[in-house]
């Protein structure tokens, strides 16, 4: 066998040295009080936790811990935000509504003077004044923010929320029946009267629909009945319109 050198017998010292002082230290030196991770993690690079070196990366440099009272700082800001923004969008959709009924409102008005009934778009008006137009005033009076998005979530002008006053099909529904009613009034023609009575039929079916609708969303085929028969009924009475017309030209 070949005898080792006195350098070589001291390297080897060394090491066996070295390695048994690693083995002999205490975990929590090591890994800190929580002891070794049960997976190994290889950190082959120096890091600096902050400012003293271990292994790994750098840790919670880029990303320090916030002062709690920055935080609730914070969080106040964020919330008065989104209560200002609540207001705003309360504001928006107010004015949306208070614009549609005072347009509709003047159309009433030219409607009447030239002989319709209007009484029916009068009450549809109404209601959605009282029903929505009234309420959502209410909640944005209060500036609360969360009051505002809880009317806004449950109310709504036409569908889609779990009070849903369908103004669009109502308010087109009186109108609609108001032309055929007044159409009547002006022929003696007994094919158009028959025409007038089949749109009044259809008329009555949407009523009818929209009367079981109630004020829930639309489910299932509900909206396209409703819409459905209206356009017909408005598609029949521009026949209606056209059929009176010749008739005054001859």
């Amino acid at each position: 066998m070949k005898k080792l050198g006195i350098t070589t017998i001291s390297v080897i010292i060394l090491i066996l040295v070295t390695v048994s002082l690693i083995v002999s230290v205490p975990a929590t030196a090591a890994f800190g009080s929580q002891g070794p991770s049960k997976t190994p993690v290889n950190h082959p690079l120096p890091i600096t936790i902050n400012g003293s070196k271990g292994p790994g990366g750098i840790i919670n440099e880029t990303h320090p811990i916030v002062p709690i009272h920055r935080i609730n700082q914070t969080f106040v800001i964020n919330q008065t935000r989104i209560n200002d923004l609540y207001i705003r969008l309360g504001q928006e959709r107010l004015s949306e509504y208070n614009n549609l009924l005072s347009m509709e409102n003047t159309q009433i008005s030219n409607m009447a003077a030239k002989g319709f009934e209007v009484s029916g778009m009068q009450s549809v008006v109404a209601g959605a004044q009282a029903n929505v137009v009234t309420p959502l005033q209410n909640a944005v009076n209060t500036g609360n923010g969360t009051v505002i998005k809880d009317e806004l979530k449950s109310v709504s002008l036409d569908n889609g929320m779990p009070y849903s006053f369908h103004y669009s099909a109502q308010i087109n529904l009186a109108r609609l029946t108001s032309i055929n009613d007044k159409l009547a009034t002006l022929v003696n023609n007994t094919t158009i009267q028959g025409q007038i009575s089949d749109v009044s039929s259809k008329l009555s079916a949407v009523s009818s629909n929209l009367n079981s609708i109630g004020t829930s969303p639309y489910t299932g085929s509900q909206e396209s009945q409703v819409w459905g028969g209206m356009k017909a009924a408005s598609e029949e009475l521009k026949t209606i319109i056209r059929e009176i017309n010749a008739e005054h030209n001859t």
